[in-house]
C-alpha cells in the first residue's frame, strides 16, 4: 500500500461490478455503510462508465446525492446540484475520426450525448442494431459525416477476444488527443475512445482540488480496466474480490466482491 493518509476524507466508488450487479440494486448493508461513512464526515463519490442518465437510478438508491465522475470523467459534477466542474468531451473533429475508425473496423459505433434528459445514442442503420434498444437510440445515416452534437465517446462492444485486440491497433490510429479506455460489462468488452482529458483518474483529482483535499486523502473502489488510473491516483486503491486480474494486481487491497458487499467491507475496515 502507498504510504496511508491519516484520514480518508473522500471514497470515489464504481458502480457495475463494483455497487451493483446484473439487478442494479444497492444491497442494505452497503448502503446501510455508506450512510455510516457520510454521517462521520466522508465524501461518497459515484465513478462510473454510465452516462448522467444512467448513473441516477443508482444515485438514487444512496441519497443524498453527492459528487459525480460519469461517462468514464468526461463529465465531472454534482449530481443534485446539475454543477459541472469539469467537462472534456470530444470535438465533433474527434468524434468523426474516432466514428470512422471503428467503422472500418466493422464495427457498430455508438456516441453517447451528455445529458439529463433525453440523452442519445446514435448508431448507424446500416449496422446491427444494439441489443439494449431502447427510446434513446437513435439511427443516424450521416454517422461517419455530421454528428449534432459532441459526443462524451465514441464506443463499440463485442467479444473479449475481438476487442482488446482492436483496443490495440486504435491506439496506433488514433491522434494523440484522444484515448481509448476499455471496460466490460457481464459478457461484453467495451471500447471508449474518449478525449486524452477525461478518464476516472482525472476526475479523482478534479474533485479532489474542488474539494480542497490531496488524493492521497481519498479511496477509490473497482472492478474494471477504466478504473485502474482512479485506483492509482488514490491513497487507497482498493479492487473488488470479482475485479479483472490486472485490477488486482494493481490494487493496494483486495476486498470481498460485489455479491459479498465488497464496497462495505473496505469501508468498514479501511475508513471507518
Amino acid at each position: 500500500m502507498r504510504s496511508k493518509p491519516q484520514k480518508i476524507r473522500a471514497v470515489c466508488i464504481d458502480i457495475d461490478g463494483t455497487l451493483v450487479g446484473r439487478e442494479e440494486l444497492v444491497s442494505v448493508r452497503v448502503c446501510e455503510t455508506l450512510k455510516k461513512a457520510r454521517a462521520s464526515g466522508v465524501e461518497i463519490i459515484i465513478a462510473t462508465g454510465r452516462s448522467r442518465y444512467t448513473t441516477m437510478p443508482i444515485a438514487f438508491q444512496i441519497p443524498p446525492l453527492g459528487y459525480g465522475i460519469v461517462a468514464t470523467g468526461s463529465v465531472v459534477m454534482h449530481l443534485e446540484k446539475n454543477t459541472i466542474i469539469e467537462r472534456n468531451v470530444l470535438t465533433h473533429d474527434e468524434a468523426i475520426i474516432a466514428t470512422r475508425a471503428i467503422w472500418e473496423a466493422g464495427l457498430s459505433p455508438r456516441l453517447y450525448e451528455d445529458a439529463i434528459h433525453s440523452a442519445r445514442i446514435l448508431f448507424h442503420p446500416d449496422r446491427p442494431i444494439p441489443k439494449d434498444i431502447s427510446q434513446r437510440h437513435t439511427p443516424w445515416p450521416e454517422l461517419c459525416d455530421s454528428i449534432p452534437f459532441e459526443p462524451t465517446s465514441v464506443e463499440a462492444f463485442g467479444k473479449e477476444e475481438q476487442m482488446r485486440p482492436l483496443a490495440k491497433l486504435l491506439r496506433t490510429k488514433l491522434p494523440p488527443t484522444m484515448v481509448v479506455i476499455e471496460s466490460h460489462r457481464h459478457h461484453y468488452w467495451y471500447l471508449e475512445i474518449c478525449s486524452l482529458r477525461a478518464g476516472k483518474g482525472q476526475g479523482l483529482k478534479a474533485i479532489a482540488q474542488h474539494l480542497g483535499m490531496h488524493p492521497s486523502e481519498m479511496m477509490a473502489i473497482g472492478d474494471g480496466l477504466n478504473d485502474l488510473d482512479m485506483i492509482a491516483e488514490a491513497g487507497i486503491g482498493v479492487a473488488m474480490g470479482n475485479a479483472l486480474p490486472e485490477v488486482q494486481a494493481a490494487a493496494d487491497v483486495i476486498t470481498a466482491s460485489q455479491e459479498e458487499d465488497g464496497v462495505a467491507e473496505a469501508l468498514e475496515k479501511w475508513v471507518l
